[in-house]
Order: C-alpha cells, then structure tokens, then sequence
C-alpha cells in the first residue's frame, strides 16, 4: 500500500503540473510492478545461489512435486466428499467435513509452529 499513498502525496503537492491524473497512477502501478517484478527475480536468484546443486532443490522440482500433490489431495478429497455424502445422506456434509479438516490443520500447523504459536498469546479464559 505504500506506492499509493505515494502516488497520493505526490498528486497532492504538485497538483498545478499533473498533465492526467489516470496516466500518473499507472505509471505508479507500473513503476510498482516491476519493482515487484525485480524482487522476485532477486528472490529466485538467492534460492538458485542457496541450492545450486542439490538434487530435488530446483524451483521446477518443488513445483512438480507441489502439483503432483495437489492432485491427489484433491482426488482423494473428492473421493471422501461422496463417501461422506453417501454415509450422512445430506449434501451439507462434505462442507461440514471441510471445516473439520481445517480446525485439524490449525491445531497441527499451530502446535508445530513454534515461532508464531497462537496459543501462547490467546488467553480464553
């Protein structure tokens, strides 16, 4: 959000010069995205530098593997929607199950996560 509270300060100051308003705030996006452009680059040329060698470190073997199990999660959920659809008879079940899966997640990715543990800092009671 920084580039357009800079592209509102800048239009404000200098209002008397501004050929057209439109054409600013896209060349503030524009300015925006290649600068988000450039620090991806950079990011992915410190991750190439990190692990140049190592077998399975690649970015196309992460995103391999990632899509490779992406897929199965997603045939095996749909697969576990019917069942739960067939077994409940009701077609809110799969949605109801999904919440379940996502309550699980939290506590697992909230116990293991040690940095940023919810737990410690929410006090219920």
């Amino acid at each position: 959000m920084g580039w357009i509270q800079d592209y509102r300060r800048q239009t404000s100051q200098d209002s008397d010069h501004q050929p057209d308003p439109e054409s600013q705030f896209a060349a503030a996006a524009r300015a925006r995205w290649l600068e988000l452009g450039d620090e991806l680059r950079a990011d992915v040329t410190e991750f190439n530098k990190q692990f140049p060698d190592e077998p399975g470190s690649t970015l196309s073997g992460i995103f391999s593997i990632m899509t490779t199990l992406n897929t199965v999660v997603a045939i095996i959920a749909g697969v576990l929607a019917e069942w739960v659809t067939d077994f409940t008879g009701t077609e809110k079940a799969p949605f109801m199950t999904a919440v379940a899966c996502l309550m699980l997640a939290f506590a697992a990715i909230n116990s293991r996560w040690v940095r940023y543990a919810v737990w410690r800092y929410v006090h219920f009671f």
